[in-house]
């Protein structure tokens, strides 16, 4: 499988390219009316240009999330931790002191953990 990479300096590009689209408008010889269309048609620009180059990037993108994931993950660790002598797998739960509170025999006594965090 080839390694994509998404193309920044496209992207990077645009910013410049609509200042300086900017300037030009402003220093044109138009009525206001035609400023504000005109500007309004620069945003739009701007704004399918950056979504063009998404679609012409997305696989490149999408590879790289993939590869920062993956060089992300590191195994889970298993913690069991003893109950005590009064409580043992298989035991009937302990009667629960306040009606809406679950019997839980086993709460506690196992955690997974993950040192990969969620974005």
């Amino acid at each position: 499988m080839t390694t994509l990479k998404p193309k920044w300096w496209q992207l990077y590009a645009l910013l410049p390219l609509t200042i300086g689209l900017f300037v030009v408008e402003a220093r044109s010889a138009l009525s206001p009316s035609g400023h504000r269309e005109v500007e309004i048609g620069l945003v739009i620009l701007f704004f399918l240009l950056g979504r063009f180059w998404l679609q012409s990037n997305r696989r490149a993108l999408i590879q790289e999330s993939l590869r920062e994931a993956a060089s992300a993950r590191e195994p889970l660790s298993l913690t069991v931790e003893p109950l005590g002598d009064e409580t043992a797998v298989g035991a009937p739960a302990p009667e629960s002191d306040s009606p809406g509170e679950p019997e839980t025999a086993l709460a506690g006594c196992l955690t997974l953990t993950s040192p990969v965090s969620v974005r």
